[in-house]
This record gives C-alpha cells, sequence and structure tokens, in this order.
C-alpha cells in the first residue's frame, strides 16, 4: 500500500517536473518568435517614418552641410519615431505570432497539454511591459530632448525665419509691444488666434481670431503679415485700461495685422515647443502656468493648460499603448489564425489609424477644453484592452 502510494507521488512529481520543463521550453520558444518579428517590424515601421527625414537630408546634402553633421541631424530623428514604432511593433509582433501558432494548431497542442492560454501569452506580456518602462523613457525624457536638440541643429544653419519663429502652442513675448499666441499652426495656415497689443499705459488693444495665415513681406524679409478672419477685437482707452465700461468691442470679417519681426531673425535662439518639453517641464508648466501668465484671460489660460494636459495624456497613452496592444495582437491572431501576412498586416494598420485618430482630434479640440480632450486619448487604449482581454478570457 505504502509502496503503492509512493509510486503514485513519485510518477505526479515526474509529470509536474516534465510539465514544468515543457512550459519553459515554451516560454523560450514564443518570446523568441516574438522578439524577432517585433524587430522586424519595428524595422520595417522605423523606415517608413524615416521617408520624411530622408528628404531632409537630401535637402542638407544639397546645401553643402557636412556628413557628420547629416548623420547627428539623422540620429536626432529617431527617438521621436520610436515613439510611435514601438507600440505598432508590438501589435503586429503579437498578431502575426500567435496567428501563424493558431493556424498550425500549435496552441490547440498546447491547450491539450494542459497548458491554459494565459500562460501561452505571458512571455509577450512580460516583454511588453518592459516596452512599456522603455516607451515612457522615450516619451517623457528622450524624445523631447532629441527633438529639441535638432530644432537647435537646423537653427545653427541659420534657418530661421518669420514664420518659422511663430511657434504654436505657447505665447509669443519676443514681438515689441505685442504678446501672441497661436493654438495650431500649419505651413503658413494659423487656427486660434490671440493677440495682445501694449501702450505706453497698458494694455491697448485684444484680438482674437478664429484663423489666420501669414504671408511674407517682399520689401522686408524680417516682416510678415496675419492676415486674421473672424476677428473680435476689445479696444482699451489708453488712459484708463482697467476700466471695463470703456472698453469697445467692434467685429470683423477680415483684419490684417503687420509685424516686424527682424529684430528676432538671426539671433539663433530656438524657444521649447510643446513637443521639446521633458515631463518634468510640463508639468511644471501646468502647475506653474497661472503665476507666470498673469494678464492672461480665463479662457487663453484654460486652451493652454488644455494643450499641455493633452501632450501629457498623449505621451502616457502611447507609452502604456504596447501592454493594450499585445493583448489586442494575440486574441485577434487566435480567433482569426491565418497564415497570411497580408491580411494581418491590412488589419493592423487599420487598428492603428483608428488609435491615432483619437490623438489627432483630441489635439484639434484643444481650444473646447469642456470637452475634455485629454481624456479622449485614452479612450483608444481603454478599448483595445477592454477587447483584447474578453477575447483571450472568452477563448480561455
Amino acid at each position: 500500500m505504502t509502496r503503492g502510494v509512493g509510486a503514485t507521488a513519485g510518477a505526479r512529481c515526474r509529470m509536474a517536473e516534465g510539465r514544468g520543463e515543457a512550459l519553459r521550453i515554451l516560454t523560450s520558444f514564443i518570446s523568441r518568435n516574438f522578439l524577432v518579428a517585433f524587430l522586424i517590424t519595428l524595422v520595417v515601421f522605423m523606415f517608413v517614418m524615416a521617408v520624411g527625414t530622408i528628404f531632409r537630408v537630401i535637402d542638407l546634402f544639397s546645401r553643402g552641410v557636412s556628413g557628420l553633421f547629416i548623420l547627428r541631424f539623422f540620429l536626432a530623428g529617431m527617438p521621436f519615431s520610436l515613439i510611435f514604432a514601438i507600440p505598432m511593433s508590438v501589435l503586429a509582433a503579437a498578431y502575426l505570432v500567435f496567428s501563424r501558432m493558431s493556424a498550425d494548431r500549435e496552441v490547440i497542442a498546447m491547450r491539450a497539454s494542459g497548458i491554459n492560454l494565459w500562460q501561452i501569452i505571458q512571455p509577450p506580456v512580460l516583454i511588453s511591459t518592459l516596452l512599456c518602462a522603455l516607451c515612457v523613457y522615450i516619451n517623457c525624457s528622450l524624445a523631447p530632448k532629441s527633438h529639441y536638440a535638432r530644432r537647435l541643429m537646423v537653427g545653427s544653419l541659420g534657418s530661421e525665419t518669420p514664420l518659422a519663429l511663430l511657434d504654436e502652442g505657447r505665447w509669443i513675448n519676443d514681438i515689441p509691444n505685442i504678446k501672441l499666441y497661436i493654438l495650431r499652426k500649419s505651413e503658413n495656415k494659423l487656427a486660434n488666434i490671440w493677440m495682445t497689443q501694449f501702450g505706453e499705459k497698458g494694455i491697448r488693444r485684444q484680438i482674437y481670431a478664429d484663423r489666420g495665415t501669414v504671408d511674407p513681406d517682399p520689401d522686408n524679409p524680417g516682416a510678415v503679415t496675419i492676415n486674421l478672419y473672424s476677428v473680435r477685437i476689445s479696444d482699451y482707452d489708453e488712459n484708463d485700461p482697467a476700466n471695463p465700461v470703456k472698453f469697445v468691442h467692434p467685429t470683423a470679417a477680415h483684419h490684417p495685422m503687420r509685424l516686424d519681426m527682424s529684430g528676432l531673425v538671426g539671433k539663433g535662439e530656438v524657444v521649447k515647443k510643446r513637443a521639446d518639453l521633458t515631463m518634468t517641464e510640463l508639468i511644471g508648466a501646468l502647475r506653474y502656468g497661472r503665476e507666470i501668465q498673469v494678464d492672461a484671460s480665463l479662457e487663453n489660460l484654460a486652451v493652454h493648460r488644455m494643450s499641455l494636459q493633452v501632450e501629457v495624456s498623449t505621451r502616457l497613452a502611447l507609452s502604456f499603448s504596447c501592454y493594450a496592444f499585445v493583448l489586442l495582437g494575440a486574441a485577434l491572431g487566435v480567433k482569426i489564425h491565418r497564415k497570411e501576412s497580408t491580411v494581418g498586416l491590412a488589419l493592423i494598420l487599420i487598428l492603428v489609424l483608428a488609435f491615432f485618430s483619437f490623438i489627432a482630434l483630441a489635439d484639434s479640440l484643444v481650444s473646447r477644453p469642456g470637452l475634455r480632450p485629454d481624456l479622449i486619448v485614452w479612450i483608444p487604449f481603454l478599448v483595445a484592452e477592454t477587447i483584447g482581454f474578453s477575447l483571450i478570457h472568452r477563448a480561455h
């Protein structure tokens, strides 16, 4: 009797040891396949995202810039590309690996051996957790610093123009007697412009325009004309600027403004934009923004704060999207189980476009803080994680 019990216990121990060894082999196999697929797709996505930089490099070559400068310029753009390439590569790798395993019936064989689905996807999940930490560092520190360093390199070439000096998302205080804020800028087109003009005794006029365009002055390379449209103007009494009774509020469909920026062009000073700020600097700008912008209206301050909050949320959402994407990619791979990589890559591109469209939507709603665009960027993250978790739980 005792011998029979001992034999049974020994058999169970050998089975447990064999199962543990099989699980270790399985973990190594899945981890290796996932990392190989991740690195291959990362190279592909990085190449695609570097196309724009390649054109810039060609332009620098044509201007006779040294090869070392061009190499530094190219490398400085890599971290900013990694912000988007790493999450996309995680999604692609998870889908391709588990889709192939499912199509070859390997997942079924593993589950028949007593290994559940959560144990099967555990290696990529652990790897994606490490990638999340890496993405946090890149998004919050490395990418902003490299982006700013790249702009400094461009500025050192003396290529700054009056249009380039009109940065979006910050108060421009360098124009004599004018304080200017531009929410968004695309080439020479502007959106949501606030302008304050100062006289000898204080504020003389405040201007808000829904949109505008910037045209260079052919007679003065250091000057531009800003054509403002859908304009609301508040004229102050210079002798009593603090008295709201004396305000005049005219409106205009079109209001041109000429700005002389010749004193700024060629200084070599590059002011940081939102994309150049580290996470510490962004949080500091949010915390002390009210004290710095004491003359800003509540509406202007709310828009400015929301633009910073959207930047913070976007960086964190992109960093943690690796975790959501690995769940979604693995779940879709197990469920669809197709070997054709073209079909999988098409599906991945659709999912990525849907994810990034919410980021673009949030950025476009910065001028409407009441809609909380800083929370909108988290919607695709939560949806992807919920769908991935639900599909895996259902299959399990």
